[in-house]
């Protein structure tokens, strides 16, 4: 009994605190993210998981799920993006604010280089293998507290700017 009660307090610190890993040339980072609802939810919900930096590039990993709720009956559902490196990676507007609510202001991101395509999820669908460049946030960290990804659908996910810097200042 004590041996199961040690390994879900190891797993629930793991997922917790940043993975780090510091190589001679390069510093890659992980942060897992957890989510409260506090309210049904009246779309198609966006959520983001993890946060990652890698080579240079800091990216969000998500999941986008088309499912029925007390309050959203789901209709098809296209998203704009391009696949990459076996993941989905959303057109996306980015946004930055002070409040989870609002106001939100955008912020300028790199524009995608490839051609789109489109990405329909069927009603009671949920993908999970999507992926979005978080890099155009770094200089809005310390300015305000929390940025956002919107889809195209009107659709979002936020997070807290300081998770983008992995829980390093």
């Amino acid at each position: 009994m004590k041996f199961k009660g040690r390994i879900a307090i190891t797993a629930a610190i793991a997922l917790a605190t940043p993975l780090w890993s510091v190589g001679e040339e390069e510093t890659i980072w992980t942060m897992a993210m957890s989510h409260t609802r506090l309210a049904e939810p009246s779309g198609p919900i966006f959520d983001m998981w993890a946060i990652e930096y890698k080579s240079g590039e800091l990216t969000a990993t998500c999941s986008f799920a088309n499912i029925e709720s007390p309050k959203y009956q789901p209709v098809k559902v296209s998203i704009e993006g391009e696949w990459r490196d076996g993941f989905f990676w959303p057109n996306v507007k980015a946004q930055v604010g002070d409040l989870y609510l609002g106001p939100w202001y955008s912020i300028p991101v790199e524009a995608k280089k490839k051609k789109l395509s489109k990405v329909e999820v069927l009603p009671g669908q949920e993908m999970r293998k999507w992926r979005v460049r978080l890099n155009d946030f770094l200089p809005y960290v310390g300015n305000y507290k929390v940025g956002r990804v919107v889809l195209a659908s009107g659709d979002f996910a936020v997070f807290e700017l300081i998770n983008v810097k992995g829980g390093r200042q």
